[in-house]
């Protein structure tokens, strides 16, 4: 959201250098939640998800931080690999019932 840099899902595209969505926003925390709620139900397979901050400006950084928050927020700890791994060095099994 440009005014209270909350993060939003949407699906979007650049025209002349402006972003402009092409669907309706979703609260990322929205999404997130609902990812979780149903993620490891009937699998303990990895969950990979990839996020990104296509915000411009002085709020990109403020909007950055807020999807941080929402992730360690939903995402309980034990499920969550630490920051920046490699995953060429974990065998699969190791994985099992992470958010990659």
């Amino acid at each position: 959201d440009k005014e209270t840099h909350l993060p939003v899902v949407g699906h979007g595209a650049a025209v002349k250098g402006k972003h402009t969505l092409v669907s309706n926003a979703v609260p990322f925390e929205d999404c997130i939640g609902g990812i979780m709620a149903t993620a490891f139900e009937r699998t303990d397979d990895p969950l990979f998800i990839m996020v990104e901050n296509n915000t411009v400006g002085e709020g990109s950084r403020q909007c950055g931080d807020r999807m941080a928050d929402v992730i360690e927020a939903c995402i309980p700890k034990a499920r969550l690999l630490p920051p920046m791994t490699d995953l060429t060095d974990w065998p699969l099994r190791d994985l099992l019932g992470k958010v990659v």
